[in-house]
C-alpha cells in the first residue's frame, strides 16, 4: 500500500490552467529564497515561492500579511476547493489560522539541475502547536518536458512519484522524500510550478487547519 494518497478530479484541465496563468500573474510577488545558491552555478533561471512558507519563516512574526491578504483574495476559489476535498475526504470541516501563511506555491524556472536535496520528513507545525503533526499536500500545475516527481523512501527501497496535473497529493509527517532534482530543471519558456500546502487538526474544534 503507497504511503501517499492521490485525490484525482482535485483539478480539471481548465482550472489547472487558471491556477497557473494567476500564479504568472503575481509574478511580482515571488520570492527567491536563496538567491545566491544557484546564481553560484550559473543558473539563469530561479527556484521560487509564491506566498510565505512556514519553514522559511523564522518565527510567525515574518508573515507577510499583505501577501497573505492578497492571496486569499486571488486564489479564494482554489482554498475553497482544496476546503470541500478535504472536509469529504476527512469528514471534518478546514479553516485558515490568523497566524499561519495560506498554502502557496513552488514555482522553478530552473536551466540547471540543482544538488539534491537530503531526504526529510513534513512536519514543520509541532513547535506552533504543542506538538501535533501534519499532513503534507501539493497538486501540480505545470511541468517541464521531463514531467515532475517526488523520490521517497519505503521501507528501505527508494521510489518516484511522477505527478499528475490536477490530482492532489498528500502523505503524512513521517515519508522520508525529497523533490525529484532533476524535474526542476526546464527549458527556456517552462516551468515547473506546485500548489504546497500542509494541515493538522486543531483539537479545540476538530477541524483542518491549512497551511504553507
Amino acid at each position: 500500500m503507497s504511503p501517499i494518497t492521490a485525490y484525482s478530479g482535485f483539478l480539471p484541465p481548465a482550472e489547472v490552467d487558471r491556477a497557473k496563468q494567476q500564479v504568472f500573474a503575481m509574478r511580482e510577488h515571488w520570492h527567491d529564497p536563496t538567491p545566491e545558491k544557484h546564481a553560484a552555478r550559473g543558473a539563469k533561471g530561479k527556484f521560487v515561492l509564491l506566498g510565505s512558507s512556514l519553514y522559511r519563516m523564522n518565527s510567525l512574526s515574518d508573515l507577510n500579511l499583505p501577501l497573505k491578504a492578497l492571496m486569499l483574495e486571488e486564489f479564494a476559489w482554489l482554498y475553497e476547493r482544496l476546503f470541500d476535498v478535504l472536509g469529504r475526504t476527512t469528514g471534518r470541516s478546514c479553516k485558515f489560522r490568523k497566524d499561519l501563511p495560506v498554502p502557496g506555491f513552488h514555482i522553478s524556472e530552473l536551466d540547471i539541475t540543482p544538488t539534491p536535496l537530503e531526504m526529510h520528513i513534513d512536519n514543520r507545525i509541532g513547535e506552533h502547536t504543542g506538538g501535533l503533526t501534519s499532513v503534507a499536500l501539493i497538486s501540480l500545475l505545470d511541468a517541464g518536458s521531463q514531467g515532475a516527481w517526488l523520490e521517497y523512501l519505503d521501507g528501505d527501497t527508494e521510489r518516484k512519484l511522477v505527478y499528475e496535473k490536477g490530482v492532489l497529493y498528500a502523505w503524512g509527517p513521517t515519508l522520508l522524500h525529497r523533490i525529484g532534482a532533476g524535474s526542476l530543471q526546464v527549458k527556456p519558456g517552462e516551468s515547473r510550478m506546485t500548489l504546497q500546502g500542509h494541515f493538522f487538526v486543531d483539537p479545540d474544534d476538530n477541524k483542518n487547519v491549512l497551511f504553507f
